[in-house]
């Protein structure tokens, strides 16, 4: 019994040394006899005087103890086992035998073991469920958090690993897997985020390759094109012979801008290999953006000596002086034969008979004056069955752009713009050309069709609308053309053109009350229009507003001191009120000379004269009015009152009778005519 004992104690003695938990942490695995074998064997070595020998009980804690211990045995065991299958490859019983342990021990470093597992059979869920209880029970532990994270990343719960991650960095601030981790997790959602992880990276491992290229791309995603190329810099330091980098790096100075910087390394790589036309080209576009077109055209006539050019080098080398020629009109010629070439050497490139080519080049025959040729390249364009909308109407504009050079090419502006109609019925814009081309022929009905049909497909153009009133008022049509401006309002209320027509149509109707209305209107939204003043300021005269009316002219004047319509009107309001006659006579003989036939300005100014006292130089400009053609009845009374001046009493009173024919409404004309003189 002794030597049992003895065994016992030294039994407990390694227990004191190594718990059964600090075991399963180390993975330490015994062999031979479990520690429960070998207290069974003292048991049995022992049975003789344990049958013999009536014993006390022993004490309930030292029971419990012991419970416990052989549970610890009993799970360190089937732990060992899991591992040995786990080793295998054998994880579903390797699962097996870790829950057995875990009846035992719900020891945290078991709850890990299953994790790992079952992510090896891709059971995500119960993966992710154990390692939270690993995590759980062992909150500190950084391996149970980053594995547990991992379950999570394969799983596609991207925001639930990083917040382990993140827990992990809270628990060790230098944990560089964690770092690497959380930036590739952030790169597409949060690359600000990402980028904050790859500087930590840097500063605590130094420059990596594979940082630096994630941070360059996330600093080219968010157009931080010189941090990209600091990072491109760096990663130099690291591969100095690496040319594709290099060149990576030329590019990026571009992309930032730093032309000066660009110069150089693309200069350098042409020295390397001085046959690569790519890097010339990329050269002699960096020379375009900084502005130095000769340094780049040398780089361009370098490469077009070249026999491998390809159609899409050449192509982008027209392009560039097509472009550059907006801001060097010296470059027509040259830039034309580059097209011409291009068309030359490459007939059957697909590029050949589409719009960007021909048409740049029929515009560069255009601004040439040579409309024949530019012909020809709009009649390649259009053979096209699916000519897009777009391109067939720029056709058909260029057409009507020719029109004012060529009023003969007008009947050919109009079968482009009718023949778009036809096959895009839907688009407004071919009825609309159609419109305008049919007001130059005078055709108002047909015109007024079409820009109906505009109308009818798109409510909100005010240009139809306004067309459409025009032709209303040139054909007097005033009420119609209210009620239609009126529409047109409810639609397009913040049209000042609008706004002015429906205000001169009320002035013709002799609403002048409703008409202030719509023109001070228009004149608010376009306080520059001098039409719209011009017309306001009138009305405010036929008003007898006078102040107004004077305001509204000098403010006109002051925009546009010659503009003809507002002095003569304005002129004319002055002489009536018998006020600053001498700058009435200056101003109305300014708007004669601009417009020497225009039977107002010459009533107008006839007029002034006569209240300046200037009776016969006065009868002449008025007569001369009259005869000039349609005049309204104040002309033919201003006529009737310079003659009566003249004392040429018959001829005044047949010319107040003709005013009075025409406005049998004036009291104060039929008077005059009663009394024979003024």
């Amino acid at each position: 019994m002794a030597k049992a004992v003895d065994f016992y104690d030294g039994m407990i003695d390694i227990q004191q040394e190594k718990t059964p938990k600090q075991l399963l942490q180390k993975g330490i695995i015994m062999h031979g006899f479990s520690i429960i074998s070998l207290f069974a064997f003292v048991l049995i070595l022992s049975g003789c005087s344990f049958q013999k020998t009536v014993q006390s009980a022993p004490e309930p804690g030292k029971v419990e103890q012991l419970r416990q211990e052989r549970a610890k045995d009993e799970a360190l065991q089937h732990f060992i086992d899991g591992s040995v299958f786990e080793t295998k490859g054998e994880y579903a019983k390797a699962i097996i035998e870790y829950q057995d342990a875990l009846r035992f021990d719900k020891d945290p470093a078991i709850y890990y073991a299953v994790a790992k597992n079952y992510a090896m059979l891709n059971k995500l869920a119960l993966a992710a469920e154990m390692g939270r209880e690993a995590a759980r029970l062992d909150s500190t532990n950084i391996t149970y958090r980053q594995s547990l994270a991992e379950i999570y990343t394969k799983a596609f719960q991207y925001d639930l690993a990083l917040a382990e991650f993140n827990k992990v960095l809270i628990l060790d601030s230098n944990n560089i897997s964690s770092m690497f981790n959380i930036a590739r997790l952030t790169q597409s959602t949060q690359p600000l985020r990402a980028l904050e992880m790859y500087d930590k990276l840097i500063q605590r491992s130094g420059p990596e390759w594979e940082t630096l290229f994630q941070m360059a791309e996330l600093n080219i995603a968010l157009r931080r094109y010189d941090r990209a190329a600091v990072a491109f810099e760096q990663m130099l330091k690291i591969d100095p012979a690496n040319l594709a980098l290099r060149k990576s790096l030329g590019e990026m100075y571009v992309r930032a801008e730093k032309y000066d910087k660009a110069v150089p390394v693309f200069t350098d790589l042409l020295e390397r290999d001085s046959t690569n036309l790519e890097i010339r080209g990329a050269l002699a576009g960096t020379y375009l953006q900084r502005g130095d077109w000769n340094l780049a055209r040398r780089q361009f006539d370098t490469i077009l000596q070249s026999d491998s050019l390809s159609p899409d080098a050449r192509f982008r080398i027209a392009i560039t002086y097509f472009i550059q020629l907006q801001k060097d009109s010296t470059l027509l010629g040259s830039t034309t034969e580059q097209f011409e070439k291009f068309l030359k050497e490459f007939p059957g490139d697909s590029r050949t008979n589409g719009m960007e080519l021909r048409g740049a080049l029929a515009e560069l025959y255009l601004e040439q004056g040579n409309w024949n040729k530019a012909r020809e390249q709009f009649e390649v364009i259009a053979k096209g069955d699916t000519l897009p909308a777009d391109i067939h109407f720029r056709i058909a504009f260029a057409y009507f752009m020719q029109t004012r050079k060529d009023s003969g090419l007008v009947a050919e502006a109009r079968m482009q713009f009718e023949r778009f109609s036809q096959l895009h019925p839907k688009d407004w814009r071919g009825y609309f050309y159609c419109g305008i081309l049919r007001l130059v022929a005078r055709e108002t009905d047909s015109a007024r069709s079409y820009f109906e049909k505009v109308i009818a497909l798109e409510k909100k153009n005010a240009d139809a609308w306004w067309y459409l009133g025009s032709l209303c008022f040139d054909q007097k049509r005033y009420e119609e053309m209210v009620e239609l401006m009126e529409k047109a309002i409810e639609i397009v209320p913040k049209d000042a053109r609008l706004h002015f027509l429906r205000g001169l149509g009320l002035t013709r109707l002799n609403q002048n009350d409703d008409a202030i209305h719509s023109l001070e209107k228009s004149a608010e939204l376009d306080p520059k229009d001098i039409n719209t003043l011009s017309t306001l300021g009138m009305t405010y005269d036929a008003m007898k507003r006078f102040k107004e009316s004077d305001s509204t002219y000098e403010h006109a004047l002051r925009l546009d001191p010659h503009y003809p319509l507002v002095l003569n009107n304005y002129a004319y309001s002055l002489s009536e009120r018998g006020l600053q006659l001498e700058r009435a006579y200056h101003m109305s003989r300014e708007s004669l000379e601009k417009d020497t036939a225009n039977g107002s300005y010459l009533d107008t100014f006839g007029w002034i004269l006569y209240r300046l006292g200037r009776y016969a130089e006065a009868l002449p400009y008025i007569q001369r009015a009259i005869t000039g053609g349609e005049v309204n009845p104040v002309v033919y009374e201003h006529l009737g009152d310079v003659l009566s001046k003249l004392d040429r009493t018959d001829e005044a009173k047949s010319f107040w009778r003709k005013a009075l024919e025409l406005d049998p409404a004036n009291e104060a004309l039929r008077k005059k005519l009663d009394r024979g003189t003024l």
